[in-house]
């Protein structure tokens, strides 16, 4: 047999056993390499996008996701449904408003559609608000959340290897969790509470002057400037979010670290990669009593959001998407991409055709649920912001100065927010408040209180986190 025929005879074998094995890893539900073994999404708590290094930042607090940015689709409006967690996790994880009013407990989740074609479904949370107590866990087969107040780490404290808190038992949870279900399909959602209040990573804010303030921001503090007795000018607001860019720094370390690990499982080039948070941050832009504090205005600071998408199976035509999108639509947007089948008439829509150059059409946000001040409900669209009050004053810390009770944004001249044009635009003004009653239904005015059995673990870690006194 000549050499030219040994080949032939080869290869013609070396194909046949390929296709055995191919039937073979069909019929026991191996994930092919043309296929997306699974995905990861990292829920940054409290990030603005303006303070990461792949926007206009001046500070290098993301180089890791700047890389997985160009990697990937980075999205440059992204709209909150709500300025703090609860009612913005349950939004993203239901894929859509909250149509019924605050029902204190999610009652349908997309994670229910990725869990039911075959996925293992787990995450790994901080606790607080993204809790099974809110029925943040359906869909889940595994739901881990951190109990008890959260754990400060001073200026110079040596890092504990087996931490009990914190960002760093966060990630090596999910560690231990994504090596257990290497072989399997699976769906990780990783929560940490950097870089929310308290403020204690000091990276940027070495050397800086704190005028008023302390080394590090502690709950106590923030309860300080909302009474007023701690108060914030310039040279505080500077330093507050220096404290805040380090705890940006330090996520974007573990984010990079855990990437390291799914290569090194042999999984990275399998898995699609989402990062984003819940909703944004004020440093006193609007409210000096509120700086280093959210939840009680619907301005883009608390709204606004980062969202990176990394599909290392697909190329995209595109590596950033200008038009306004919504958290809502991120969820479903994984769904379609791992091939989960999901129907919803929430609102929140599938960002594929956005990532594939089929579309270039925004999407209307809306939403609302402030909790404190008077109850109001905003829509973004076409680069207006829409604010009405529609309900009576919280019985938390009202706001000063009162909020309007109709406000109106040009945010192509005005993006700071800062030229209320209700009085000017009068017909404009009429057609967001018809388009915000058809968008929200009469039950999404209705203020939301915490429930009066809340068990003294979840308040305490609650408190801990400045949401409740």
């Amino acid at each position: 047999m000549t050499l030219l025929r040994l080949m032939l005879v080869s290869l013609l074998l070396l194909s046949l056993v390929l296709a055995c094995d191919r039937s073979t890893d069909e019929e026991l539900g191996v994930v092919q390499p043309d296929e997306l073994q699974g995905a990861v999404v990292f829920v940054l708590d409290t990030v603005r996008p303006d303070h990461l290094s792949l926007s206009q930042s001046a500070r290098s607090t993301s180089p890791n996701l700047k890389s997985l940015a160009r990697q990937g689709v980075s999205f440059e409006q992204v709209v909150s449904y709500a300025p703090w967690t609860l009612p913005s996790m349950i939004a993203t994880l239901s894929g859509g408003s909250i149509r019924r009013g605050f029902e204190r407990r999610m009652t349908h989740s997309v994670v229910e559609s990725i869990r039911d074609a075959g996925y293992s479904t787990a995450a790994i949370t901080e606790g607080g608000f993204v809790t099974k107590r809110f029925g943040l866990d359906l869909g889940f087969d595994s739901f881990e959340e951190e109990q008890g107040p959260v754990q400060l780490l001073s200026p110079g404290q040596a890092r504990n290897p087996n931490p009990s808190g914190g960002i760093e038992n966060t990630f090596r949870k999910a560690k231990a969790w994504i090596s257990e279900h290497r072989d399997e399909r699976f769906f990780l959602m990783i929560h940490t509470y950097e870089p929310h209040t308290p403020y204690t990573r000091t990276h940027f804010a070495q050397g800086l002057d704190r005028g008023s303030l302390d080394e590090i921001f502690r709950i106590e503090d923030l309860r300080r400037v909302r009474s007023g007795k701690l108060p914030v000018g310039e040279t505080e607001r500077v330093y507050l979010a220096a404290l805040y860019d380090g705890g940006i720094r330090i996520s974007d370390g573990y984010i990079e670290k855990f990437l390291s690990h799914l290569a090194e499982l042999g999984l990275r080039d399998q898995t699609l990669i989402v990062v984003t948070s819940d909703h944004g941050e004020e440093f006193g832009e609007h409210y000096a009593t509120r700086a280093g504090d959210h939840g009680h205005a619907l301005y883009d600071d608390q709204l606004l959001v980062p969202l990176i998408f990394h599909n290392p199976l697909e190329s995209y035509p595109v590596d950033r998407v200008g038009v306004q999108v919504r958290t809502m639509d991120i969820f479903p947007t994984i769904a379609e991409l791992l091939e989960a089948p999901h129907e919803s008439d929430r609102g929140g829509m599938s960002l594929v055709p956005l990532l594939r150059g089929e579309s270039d059409e925004g999407r209307i946000a809306y939403g609302g649920m402030v909790d404190s001040g008077p109850v109001r409900q905003f829509v973004r669209y076409r680069g207006y912001k829409y604010i009405e009050v529609v309900g009576p004053d919280r019985n938390t810390p009202q706001l000063s100065p009162a909020p309007p009770p109709v406000q109106l944004f040009d945010l192509s001249t005005d993006p700071r927010e800062r030229t209320n044009l209700a009085g000017e635009r009068p017909e404009l003004v009429g057609r967001f408040h018809d388009m915000l009653g058809s968008l929200l239904m009469e039950g999404d005015a209705e203020p939301f209180d915490l429930p009066k059995n809340l068990d003294e673990k979840a308040r305490a870690r609650l408190r801990s986190l400045g949401y409740l006194d």
